[in-house]
């Protein structure tokens, strides 16, 4: 089986020289009702870390449970960290705080991974110098371990979109099973809490250059059943995604659409441009308009999401980051009012056309579409000023929107 590095870069954010002396590494069990599954994973976590000669201290993070996995767990010989707040991330970042290794492991505590893989993942970390270990469960899948919307479509579509964003070279970027050093996680300052926190993990050690390896895994059936909300949890990871490549998935079609569509407006105001005999009109002129409108509505989405991203600190955004000390709510609001002043001002330039024309058939079909175009500009810039200037008021943690 192979067990080679999967992505890394040649100048990496860690030195072997500079590791720790490792003498306890700790596995953490995020637990929700695993009461079948969580002891034979801790017994065999344990037994595999000490047959390396280390300390094992095995974490398993009581995330509500209702059933006996508390008891199993400490039975096993794991030492419980109580999380009331529900959540795969909020419960593996309160298990990764209390552990005590200098190498520290997460897994499902439901009889899924090859914990007996513990071994290759260390000798990765201390031989081959990697910052974040993950597991490829891609190697083999045992039949009804994996829902087939999650083998065939939900993992393997958001896996093309973060690879294809993030210029990734993993192979499984959802594999929960993943190893690192206590320092290269706490360099990752992740904040989500629900199941996007492993996304998160990859996104930023991608962004901070970490040497990433892979070791191929056996994918089990688990035992007891699985705690997954397809749409729920598929949408969370989507949103981070999202959260995290502003510009190429809103910003960049945005400068598009509203490019073209406002060189077709101004093109077309005057009068109709011929190619040949063939007139291009105010038909044309009302899609450049339309085209206009969508790419500034996918622009200020793109602008909140950077800001929410950089204010929330999911990532750090220089152009946000410069403009917010610049830029103020009145600015946008000023020139919001400006452009919706200037659209009102051709509107009502056809209203009173109309009204003199009996209110027959309206003859300035131009300037109520150029009129409109700033009208809605306007507003949506105005309203966008609103939403950015809200998203620097200061929220506790408690009732953070990454929560939702």
């Amino acid at each position: 089986m192979a067990e080679a590095p999967a992505a890394s870069t040649p100048d990496s954010s860690s030195d072997a020289s500079n590791r720790p002396e490792v003498r306890a590494v700790s596995f953490v069990f995020p637990c929700l009702d695993e009461e079948d599954g969580v002891g034979p994973c801790v017994r065999e976590a344990k037994a595999q870390i000490e047959s390396m000669g280390y300390t094992a201290d095995i974490v398993v993070v009581d995330n509500g449970c209702k059933d006996r996995s508390v008891e199993r767990a400490m039975e096993a010989g794991a030492r419980i960290v109580h999380e009331p707040v529900q959540g795969y991330g909020q419960a593996l970042r309160s298990g990764i705080e209390a552990a005590e290794g200098q190498i520290i492991f997460m897994a499902d505590a439901d009889g899924t991974y090859d914990l007996e893989k513990i071994p290759v993942f260390v000798r990765h970390i201390l031989e081959d110098d990697a910052d974040l270990v993950m597991g490829n469960r891609y190697h083999k899948i045992e039949k009804g371990a994996m829902p087939f919307l999650h083998r065939y479509l939900g993992t393997p579509v958001l896996g093309c979109i973060m690879k294809t964003l993030f210029k990734m070279k993993v192979r499984d970027v959802n594999c929960g099973m993943r190893a690192f050093t206590r320092d290269a996680y706490t360099r990752l300052n992740v904040v989500t809490t629900g199941m996007e926190f492993a996304s998160e993990m990859v996104i930023r050690a991608i962004r901070l250059d970490y040497k990433i390896c892979e070791v191929d895994l056996v994918y089990h059936v688990r035992i007891g059943d699985s705690k997954l909300r397809t749409m729920r949890d598929g949408l969370r990871h989507l949103r981070l995604i999202l959260l995290y490549s502003p510009d190429v998935l809103f910003m960049l079609p945005a400068i598009i659409l509203w490019t073209i569509g406002a060189a077709i407006v101004v093109i077309l105001y005057p009068k109709p441009f011929y190619i040949g005999s063939r007139a291009i009109d105010v038909h044309t002129m009302l899609i450049g308009a339309t085209m206009n409108l969508v790419g500034l509505y996918l622009g200020c989405l793109g602008i909140v999401a950077k800001a929410y991203g950089h204010f929330t600190g999911l990532r750090l955004d220089r152009l946000v980051g410069y403009w917010s000390g610049i830029l103020r709510l009145k600015h946008g609001l000023y020139f919001g009012l400006f452009s919706s002043v200037v659209g009102f001002a051709f509107v009502i330039w056809v209203v009173v056309g109309w009204f003199q024309a009996s209110f027959g058939n309206i003859s300035f079909i131009r300037e109520l579409i150029l009129g409109l175009v700033f009208l809605s500009n306007g507003i949506v810039i105005a309203a966008t000023s609103f939403v950015l200037s809200l998203m620097v008021i200061p929220h506790t943690p408690e009732k953070s929107p990454l929560r939702g």
